[in-house]
C-alpha cells in the first residue's frame, strides 16, 4: 500500500482578502506561516520517501516551514492559471459573473487567457507521475487547491463539484493501491483557520 499526502498551502494575504490567485506568486501571510509551522509535528512521525512541492513561493514556503527533507520543486504543480481573472476579489466575481463563476469552480468554464480544467487535470496528473512511484511511499506533495481537485478527478473520478473546499495547510490523503482510494479529506486542517478557505 502506497499513500500520498497532497497538502494544500497556508493562507496568504490574498486568501485572507478572497483573491483569486492562479499563477500569481504570492507568499504566505503571517497566518499562513503559522499554519505551515502547526503542519510540522503531524507530519513528524511519517517516514516520507519523497518530498514535491510546486515552485510557487507558498506552496514551497508551507513545505520548508512543515517539514525537514529535501524537497523537490515541480512548477506543474502550480495553480491553474485563471487568466483575466486573476487578482480579482471572488466577491466581485461572483456577483458580476456567478454562472461563470460557479461553472469555472466545476471545472466548466475558461476565463479569458486562462487555463481549461481539462489541459490543467493533464498537466498536474503528468508532474506527479514524473516524481511518484505508486509502489513506494509515503510521498508527500504540497500544492494548491486546484492541484488537489484535479488529482481527486483523475485518480478517482471525483468531479470538482461533488466536494467542496480543502482548507489552507490541511491535506487529501489517497491509498493508490490496490486501487486509488480517497482516505481523508481536509486532515490536519488547522484551528488556526478563521474565515472560509478559498
Amino acid at each position: 500500500m502506497s499513500l500520498v499526502y497532497l497538502v494544500r498551502h497556508g493562507d496568504t494575504t490574498w486568501t485572507e482578502t478572497g483573491r483569486l490567485q492562479g499563477q500569481a506568486d504570492i507568499p504566505l501571510s503571517a497566518a499562513g506561516r503559522a499554519q505551515a509551522a502547526a503542519l510540522r509535528p503531524q507530519l513528524a512521525g511519517i517516514r516520507f520517501r519523497r518530498v514535491v512541492a510546486s515552485d510557487l513561493a507558498r506552496a514551497y514556503e508551507t513545505a520548508a516551514l512543515a517539514i525537514s527533507a529535501p524537497i523537490t520543486l515541480e512548477p506543474g504543480l502550480r495553480e491553474i492559471g485563471v487568466g483575466v481573472w486573476e487578482g480579482a476579489e471572488i466577491a466581485t466575481l461572483m456577483a458580476l459573473h456567478g454562472k461563470r463563476y460557479a461553472a469555472w469552480r466545476c471545472g466548466a468554464y475558461t476565463p479569458a487567457g486562462g487555463e481549461p480544467w481539462r489541459a490543467f487535470c493533464e498537466r498536474a496528473a503528468g508532474a506527479l507521475e514524473r516524481h511518484l512511484d505508486p509502489r513506494i511511499g509515503p510521498n508527500l506533495i504540497f500544492a494548491h487547491g486546484g492541484v488537489i481537485r484535479a488529482t481527486l478527478e483523475t485518480q478517482l473520478g471525483l468531479e470538482p463539484k461533488r466536494f467542496g473546499p480543502l482548507c489552507p495547510a490541511a491535506a487529501a490523503i489517497l491509498r493508490t493501491s490496490p486501487r486509488p482510494t480517497l482516505v481523508a479529506f481536509n486532515a490536519f486542517a488547522s484551528e488556526l483557520v478563521h474565515h472560509p478557505p478559498d
